[in-house]
């Protein structure tokens, strides 16, 4: 997915010593960033970043939040945000950081770690207890996930299976996609889907405990 970075007032982010900066760090900066949302509330989701400043963001969520309710924010890079809700109304809600934030790291283009991290950015996981199935084109196998990003997962399968070859993942209520294994230890393994999933069918898919944690 490609992460648009624009102030509103059309000026762009600018690179000096090696690191992207924006022109007014005090001005609130409109941006489309996928994050995961922590709360005591509900189990962790994921939240679209609408705009950032040094003292707090709007985010889109499918959850019900509370004003006054404490959050984390979990960015890109693993950098951990956290606020308080300030107010919602119809799907998004305003949070103020604890304590003002540097929005370079914030904005860390999605391709790239965050200066001075050295961790490559990835796709927000989120923890899953799914019965699954993991086909090969000629049979399918029960398997489990353990968690789900838009990009890939984490399975528990027999080790005696197979992973080989052309392989699909059938996920209850998410459309079927081709998978590719990129890890195996034993019983568990890490894939990568062919086809990311898309923003909004994973939350709605997240929002549902009785689908995610079906297998609990």
């Amino acid at each position: 997915m490609i992460e648009m970075l624009a102030f509103d007032n059309g000026d762009a982010l600018h690179q000096q010593d090696g690191r992207w900066q924006p022109r007014n760090s005090k001005r609130s900066v409109s941006t489309l960033l996928t994050a995961r949302l922590v709360s005591d509330r509900v189990p962790d989701q994921p939240c679209r970043i609408r705009n950032v400043s040094t003292g707090g963001m709007m985010i889109e969520f499918r959850v019900p939040l509370v004003v006054g309710d404490t959050v984390a924010v979990e960015l890109r890079t693993g950098e951990r945000l956290d606020a308080s809700i300030v107010w919602t109304n119809a799907g998004r809600a305003g949070l103020q950081f604890f304590a003002p934030r540097d929005m370079t790291s914030i904005l860390t283009p999605a391709n790239r770690a965050a200066p001075g991290k050295g961790k490559a950015p990835r796709a927000p996981r989120f923890e899953t207890c799914s019965a699954v199935r993991i086909g090969d084109g000629c049979r399918s196998y029960p398997a489990r996930l353990i968690d789900i990003s838009q990009s890939g997962g984490h399975i528990a399968i027999d080790e005696s299976i197979a992973l080989g070859g052309a392989l699909w993942i059938l996920i209850p209520d998410l459309s079927p996609r081709p998978i590719s294994v990129r890890w195996r230890r034993g019983g568990e393994a890490g894939i990568a889907f062919g086809q990311m999933i898309p923003y909004g069918e994973l939350a709605v898919w997240l929002a549902d405990s009785s689908r995610r944690f079906s297998a609990a």
